[in-house]
């Protein structure tokens, strides 16, 4: 994976932009104390996607799964997330697989939290299946953002050995932006790129201390 200039400072600037909104809405609201918690949160994509991915004036559908988690204490989370891409484009077939670090803003008020967060991409590679012959991707950018409703429940009773206060169900929106370059094979190198827009709706729960 190489380091792009522009997604590293478009990184900054949404990051930029989200501190800005914390501190609005933090100077806004009659502090309760909540956003002392941590928490931690295990988040799953849904099935099925609802990104694009155009090639040849034809569109293909997606179909991307993957997993991830994520642990903050006050405002201010970190996480990680793994997904993976597949796309059936009729005689060509991808696998495209990112790895993501990703920091947040947890906003939380009485029963309820929002998060917004961005995600830097750690690693990625891509595979296409061309014709029986098999095509790796040796660089690859991507950008990520998301946002999360946490909605928080108090346990009816006491757990002696578990010491969380509250469970979370947590509901999202995610968009990944990608592309995927320099495919090679054994013999074999292309010119062609891979860019993909993915999109998952986020379903996850979460323990609140």
């Amino acid at each position: 994976m190489t380091v792009n200039l522009r997604n590293f400072l478009q990184f900054l600037f949404i990051t930029s932009i989200l501190w800005l909104s914390w501190f609005s809405w933090v100077h806004a609201q009659d502090t309760t104390g909540n956003g002392s918690y941590l928490r931690l949160r295990v988040i799953q994509p849904t099935s099925g996607d609802q990104g694009k991915y155009t090639s040849g004036g034809k569109e293909a559908g997606l179909d991307t799964v993957g997993s991830g988690w994520m642990l903050s204490y006050g405002f201010l989370g970190i996480g990680a997330s793994s997904l993976t891409t597949k796309i059936d484009a009729g005689d060509t077939q991808h696998k495209l697989i990112s790895e993501w670090n990703e920091l947040s803003i947890v906003m939380a008020a009485q029963t309820s939290s929002l998060t917004l967060g961005v995600g830097n991409l750690k690693e990625a590679k891509g595979t296409m299946t061309y014709k029986g012959n098999e095509y790796t991707s040796k660089t690859a950018t991507g950008t990520s953002w998301f946002g999360a409703v946490g909605i928080e429940y108090t346990l009816p009773f006491k757990l002696i050995f578990v010491p969380f206060d509250f469970v979370e169900v947590i509901l999202g929106y995610r968009e990944n932006l990608l592309t995927y370059e320099k495919y090679q094979s054994v013999t074999t190198s292309l010119s062609s790129s891979v860019k993909v827009k993915t999109v998952q709706y986020l379903l996850g729960g979460g323990v609140v201390f």
